[in-house]
């Protein structure tokens, strides 16, 4: 006969495997149309349960969003920093006076839809008038930020990370200390955004020849901050994405999981045949 305390180690297992989930990641593409609207209209936002959806371009059901912005600006990069949605957005105009950039802050999701800046948190960002805006991250301590020359160096380190130890240092521009540094890049791709998902940076690209085929818009992941500034590429990591060629990227939001994480399928079955095993042992003691 079974014993009571073997059922419950059995009844335990299966709890605990019961409450193994899959996690899904949501993530947010932020997307401008090459043609201008002239209606402030021009961007639009796709929403993805997770990276594989995001390269088939699979996008969910009633998620895609024009967003209510200004047609004389462009979309320099988007990130969520836990408590609000920061959008970059580079004037159309060249002010030559380091301040083209430009910071809006919201308070919802939804407020990012309708383009309901929150208050008081529309500001100039004090970046040389020699880069343009390509991406924004926070990876949970610090805001990243991509800027990209406007002089093509040939060299593949056009694109550049500028590091800020807080909001008011991303605001005010100061970086902090030796954290600007140039990304070993290849010269036929421009930022297109980037994004931390809680273990690693996602950087999307974008290449500078239109294939016209609608998968001009690569992501590369990298498995830390260093191997992003060094340039090496998490393997099999670098996917195109099935994205209309009409558009170009504007920004990546990954946002970082609060649920359990997926253990891998061996240690579930493992776990079961582990308990299983010690039920078939005491089983065998008793007679």
């Amino acid at each position: 006969m079974i014993s009571r305390s073997s059922l419950l180690s059995l009844f335990a297992a299966m709890l605990y495997l019961g409450s193994i989930q899959s996690h899904a990641m949501p993530i947010d593409l932020l997307l401008e149309s090459n043609d201008d609207s002239g209606a402030g209209n021009e961007l639009f936002l796709a929403n993805f349960d997770g990276y594989q959806s995001l390269i088939d371009a699979t996008i969910n059901s009633s998620s895609f969003s024009q967003l209510n912005i200004n047609s004389n600006f462009s979309s320099g990069g988007l990130a969520f920093d836990g408590s609000s949605y920061q959008l970059l957005l580079e004037s159309d105009v060249d002010g030559n006076a380091g301040n083209e950039v430009f910071l809006a802050s919201f308070d919802s999701f939804q407020s990012l839809l309708d383009g309901t800046v929150a208050s008081s948190s529309f500001s100039q960002l004090n970046i040389n008038p020699n880069f343009s805006a390509g991406g924004l991250a926070f990876d949970g301590s610090s805001y990243q930020l991509l800027l990209e020359s406007d002089v093509d160096s040939g060299a593949g380190n056009e694109i550049f990370l500028a590091g800020f130890d807080s909001f008011q240092s991303l605001l005010d521009g100061t970086v902090a200390s030796s954290s600007f540094s140039q990304l070993n890049i290849n010269s036929n791709f421009s930022a297109g955004g980037l994004a931390f998902d809680g273990s690693s940076y996602q950087l999307l690209l974008e290449s500078d020849m239109d294939s016209g085929a609608g998968n001009e818009i690569f992501l590369a992941s990298f498995d830390d901050f260093q191997d992003l500034l060094d340039g090496i590429i998490a393997d099999s990591s670098f996917s195109q994405l099935n994205i209309n060629s009409n558009f170009s990227a504007g920004g990546l939001v990954a946002y970082v999981p609060d649920g359990p994480v997926e253990v891998p399928e061996p240690a579930s079955w493992a776990l079961l045949m582990f308990g299983l095993g010690t039920l078939m042992l005491r089983r065998r003691r008793t007679r």
